[in-house]
């Protein structure tokens, strides 16, 4: 995970860093996913890059295919977080900048990919009927996808001698029609400023960037990117870090939450009914002077924790306050107390309050996630705006022993009614094959690689991180008035 953006994506990063403003921040996304999830070689990252950044002091989110690998061709994971992307941009209100290299679909991936690349060009179809802006910029050869990732952008950009555009090569247009052209002759600027599909030649990749940032001003006048800034915010950085020194990370206990939660905001926070139940924390607070709701867990999360949550999130929604759902949960409390006690239809309600909320929602995965606790906490599936994880986080239906514990039994179980017993070799073996495959899939760099967050940050980078998300939630509700 400590792979830089520059070593594992060379070229489109390169041309990234030449279109944002010096001074930005660099914001990646979904850095480490997979081009194929079968495949379990963390460095095998899809070849494409995310990130928000500020161009011309606009906030906007730029895609950028790799051409180095398989010529910037689309596999699976590149597509999933293509369409990841776009969710983002359309849900943010964030311009759209596509850098533009790319040989379509990778056919060897084309059964995991055909339908799906489908859904890049419908999300863009989508964005341009919310009225986002959406610009590409082609660097060289873009076939058949690639053509429409340039084509149903609403401003095109061509690099000067260099850019080809085309449904279909020179080769597969000779080998389907006879017809024999070079690339420029079939989609170079030329053919394209007779066909419409160019709006301006940038002579080199400087003057990229100052088309760009005159598309952005001068065309559509897109609101400036004004981050909140409070100068009585005294970070505390040292706090956190020195918690942080002495909490194991250990998934399977419940680490100083309420401390780690405290250093991460402002002095004047506030808890929501501190008497009422101790197994979740709810904090009315700011980070880094931006207003923020905080829902953290303790413990198992038993009936009148969920309760709690659900008036929790109420009161957030008449505040209009973002909600972060701090996640360590080793999931809801079972037993025949709990039963009793109204925990699945206490539960659900609270399900029910994460995924109606129409508040802007950060999930934050710092240890364990199991069972439907990570549901009830906001998961991937439940509308989060962005979720991010620190690399401690493991995410899983259930713990690696437990799990080892209850697959075994069931074994063994089944063997007996054969009519065979197993033996103490036969079941350990078992039980080590279960248990290491259960470790395996739950961490980070598993659950990442499959898109299950959007980022994973340092724990001392959490306040600056959050204060900027905060800040694009902001800026989306002033954009939207």
């Amino acid at each position: 995970m400590s792979l830089r953006l520059s070593t594992l994506y060379p070229t489109a990063y390169s041309r990234v860093c030449k279109i944002l403003d010096s001074k930005s921040t660099i914001h990646s996304l979904a850095s480490f996913v997979q081009s194929d999830l079968y495949q379990h070689d963390k460095v095998s990252t899809s070849n494409v890059l995310v990130v928000v950044g500020l161009v011309s002091s606009r906030l906007c989110l730029i895609i950028a295919h790799e051409p180095t690998r398989q010529a910037g061709a689309m596999s699976s994971g590149a597509i999933n977080k293509i369409i990841r992307a776009q969710d983002i941009a359309l849900q943010q209100h964030l311009p759209v900048i596509y850098l533009v290299e790319s040989a379509g679909l990778n056919l060897s991936h084309q059964s995991h990919g055909f339908v799906d690349i489908g859904a890049v060009f419908a999300r863009m179809a989508s964005l341009s009927k919310h009225k986002i802006p959406q610009a590409s910029v082609c660097y060289g050869t873009a076939t058949a996808g690639g053509a429409y990732l340039v084509g149903m952008a609403d401003y095109c950009i061509f690099l000067a001698r260099k850019a080809r555009v085309f449904l279909a090569g020179p080769n597969l247009v000779s080998y389907a029609i006879g017809e024999r052209n070079t690339p420029e002759q079939l989609g170079g600027e030329k053919i394209h400023a007779l066909s419409g599909l160019m709006h301006d030649i940038a002579s080199d990749e400087a003057d990229i960037a100052t088309l760009l940032r005159s598309w952005l001003t001068s065309q559509l006048r897109w609101p400036v990117f004004t981050p909140s800034v409070n100068f009585d915010y005294q970070p505390s950085s040292y706090i956190l870090a020195n918690i942080l020194d002495k909490t194991p990370g250990d998934y399977r206990k419940m680490f100083a939450t309420r401390e780690l939660v405290l250093a991460c905001v402002d002095a004047d926070w506030h808890e929501f009914k501190p008497s009422s139940q101790s197994r979740m924390l709810c904090v009315f607070g700011s980070v880094m002077g931006r207003p923020l709701a905080i829902i953290a867990n303790l413990a198992p999360i038993d009936t009148q924790a969920a309760i709690k949550v659900v008036q929790f999130i109420s009161a957030c929604e008449n505040a209009n306050t973002p909600l972060l759902f701090w996640m360590h949960t080793t999931g809801f409390q079972v037993g025949r107390d709990a039963e009793a006690s109204g925990i699945i239809p206490a539960g659900s309600s609270l399900i029910r309050a994460v995924t109606n909320t129409n508040l802007p929602k950060i999930t934050l995965q710092v240890g364990g996630a199991f069972g439907a606790g990570y549901y009830a906490m906001c998961g991937r599936p439940f509308g989060a705006d962005v979720v991010l994880s620190w690399p401690t986080a493991k995410l899983a239906v259930m713990g690696p022993e437990p799990a080892a514990q209850l697959m075994t039994s069931l074994r063994v179980h089944s063997a007996k009614k054969r009519g065979v017993v197993m033996t103490s070799e036969e079941k350990k073996s078992y039980y080590d094959r279960i248990e290491s495959e259960f470790t395996q899939q739950m961490d980070i760099s598993y659950t990442t690689a499959r898109l299950w967050d959007d980022a994973v940050i340092q724990p001392l980078d959490t306040p600056e991180c959050l204060a900027f998300w905060l800040d694009v939630f902001a800026a989306r509700s002033r954009s939207k008035r």
